[in-house]
């Protein structure tokens, strides 16, 4: 069985995709845009049971450690795009013999 073009385009674009989001997992969390976006600043209500939330969301999200998780999963969405491009450049499946056996 060889792959069809469609299956290679789309085997390319994931790996295309994973790349990027890759990349972009590693880099934003350490630039300043960060800590000013929406999530940074969710505020959760008038309630003092949701300003304490915010107030621990806020730490939480500034932390190095969650800032380090998430780019970790930018390095796990590399790994998987590499992954995907070698698997990719390996040869194409051979034809598999016919068999009678209707389980196969």
């Amino acid at each position: 069985m060889v792959r069809s073009l469609g299956d290679t385009l789309a085997r390319l674009l994931f790996a295309i995709f994973c790349c990027e989001l890759g990349i972009f997992l590693i880099v934003f969390p350490w630039m300043d845009g960060w800590t000013t976006n929406r999530f940074a600043t969710f505020s959760g209500g008038e309630s003092l049971t949701a300003a304490t939330f915010a107030g621990y969301w806020r730490a939480a999200w500034v932390s190095p450690y969650f800032r380090g998780a998430v780019s970790g999963l930018g390095v796990v969405n590399i790994y998987i795009s590499l992954l995907e491009v070698f698997n990719m450049r390996r040869r194409p499946p051979t034809e598999q013999p016919a068999t009678d056996d209707p389980l196969e």
